[in-house]
């Protein structure tokens, strides 16, 4: 390969042969992201920074060199791959020496790949190295270093991948699972250093919009599905909702409650006790539906009564039918990592991130709020994501230096525009858990326009709310599964 031309290199990729393919390509991005930086670097004055450069230049080499090696290597592995298929299998003999030939060769072929992303985790350390201090005139170059590094990683995933399923030997697989896990770590980091550079040549933001609607419409689906198959057997998952309140907001999500729950063939009984009623009847109320064999979950929608306090009345609700992780059982159980249903809102948060794909291990994530019904539980989940979790509240001091240092900020703290661009760092994902009323009967988040300064952002409406509203539902008919 690193005798060709680029014109005959790319011939032979579009060829009907078995080498190059993916392999070689993900080894030559790599190899170009190496390049660019050796080139930053020796542009780069040296001065107080002259061992560093030196170092970062030397490295960068050896790394091209070592990327172009893995593309030969690449194609090698694969070819011994498809001779191993070639092999003869008319005894049995001839089978199980064909079935071990084809193992070793998969994994193999599994191998190149791996350590390709070993070695784009070195392109990108070197890239952090260099940002700092790499020469102003050919910053983009190290972004566009670091996004040939991204395409370098993720490509070789996939090779990886499509081979895990032939490797055997357990241990060789568990180590191949560990590479695969590194790689949405390490085009993060990637991702970061682009970020950077677009911020230091003053490039425009563009910010995405994360709707809610389409993973809520998937998690319904599926929620629906199993919920017919338990009416099959004769138990209808059914959910409980007990209101104490005159709030529209809350009646408004209450009756969007009882629609979904209709359409994903759930009964859905909302129990009214009114805005006067007292802590004692609340109690007694929950008590009463948690006995109930009927009810498999049950909610308390908030805001409550004068006196009355949450975390106190969820006591009264059985921890197996707290569809809405608001028992202090519940949140502790949630807290140690041990099964138990997080607050809906809570877990909305975590699930619109996974269905975009923002990549949370080893992240900063700041949250602004911390109820029990979304910052703390929020914050556990995300600590089991290995996140590194700031949470903020009142007394938080200059909260714009907190948040704006994030690489996600969760508002959830009710108060409509909060959160300004002062408040968010560039690029940073902002999760907008706010749903306050406008007088003109309109919803709004807790962040205002962040748009040119935010990467991305959920919307209100359509954003939280559906997926919070359609894992109630999941978490109602997962309860009613555990009780049959």
């Amino acid at each position: 390969m690193r005798d060709d031309t680029i014109h005959d290199f790319l011939a032979k990729l579009a060829d009907r042969v078995p080498a190059p393919g993916g392999g070689a390509s993900a080894a030559l991005h790599a190899a170009q992201a190496a390049a660019l930086l050796a080139m930053v670097a020796r542009y780069t004055r040296a001065g107080e920074h002259a061992e560093t450069i030196a170092r970062v230049t030397a490295e960068a080499d050896a790394l091209r060199d070592r990327a172009l090696t893995l593309a030969e290597d690449d194609a090698a592995a694969f070819t011994a791959v498809t001779d191993a298929y070639k092999l003869p299998k008319a005894t049995d003999d001839d089978k199980k020496a064909r079935s071990a030939a084809i193992a070793a060769a998969t994994l193999g072929a599994a191998k190149p790949p791996a350590d390709l992303v070993a070695a784009v985790a070195e392109i990108v350390a070197l890239a952090e190295e260099l940002l700092p201090i790499g020469n102003r005139n050919v910053i983009s170059d190290i972004a566009a270093a670091t996004e040939a590094a991204i395409a370098a990683a993720t490509t070789a995933r996939v090779n990886i991948e499509i081979n895990l399923g032939g490797v055997k030997d357990p241990d060789e697989a568990a180590v191949l699972l560990e590479t695969v896990a590194r790689v949405d770590d390490l085009t993060a980091r990637a991702a970061a250093v682009t970020l950077a550079v677009r911020d230091v040549i003053g490039a425009p933001v563009v910010t995405d919009v994360l709707s809610g609607k389409e993973l809520a419409a998937g998690i319904r689906r599926e929620t629906r599905e199993l919920a017919e198959a338990l009416a099959l057997t004769g138990r209808r998952p059914k959910l409980a909702v007990v209101v104490a309140t005159d709030d529209e907001s809350s009646a408004w999500y209450v009756r969007s409650i009882a629609t979904a729950a209709g359409k994903a063939g759930i009964d859905c009984d909302i129990v009214d006790l009114g805005a006067d009623v007292n802590a004692d009847a609340i109690r007694e109320t929950l008590a009463r539906l948690s006995a109930d064999p009927a009810v498999h979950g049950l909610m308390l929608q908030t805001p409550l009564p004068a006196g009355a306090k949450l975390e106190d009345l969820a006591t009264a609700i059985a921890h197996e039918k707290d569809v809405d992780g608001a028992n202090p059982v519940s949140l502790g159980r949630l807290a140690a990592g041990l099964p138990a249903f997080a607050p809906a809102t809570a877990e909305a948060v975590l699930a619109l991130l996974d269905h975009h794909g923002i990549a949370l291990e080893g992240r900063s994530v700041a949250v602004v709020g911390r109820s029990n019904v979304v910052g703390k539980p929020a914050a556990h989940l995300l600590l089991d994501r290995n996140a590194t979790v700031t949470i903020c509240h009142s007394r938080t001091r200059d909260l714009a230096a907190v948040t704006s240092a994030a690489d996600v900020l969760v508002a959830a703290v009710g108060r409509p525009g909060l959160i300004t661009a002062a408040h968010v760092g560039r690029g940073a994902t902002v999760i907008d858990v706010g749903t306050n009323p406008t007088p003109e009967g309109g919803l709004v988040g807790d962040v205002a326009d962040v748009d040119g300064r935010a990467g991305a952002i959920t919307p209100v409406p359509g954003g939280v709310g559906p997926v919070t509203t359609a894992l109630l539902l999941r978490h109602t008919v997962a309860a009613a599964g555990d009780a049959a």
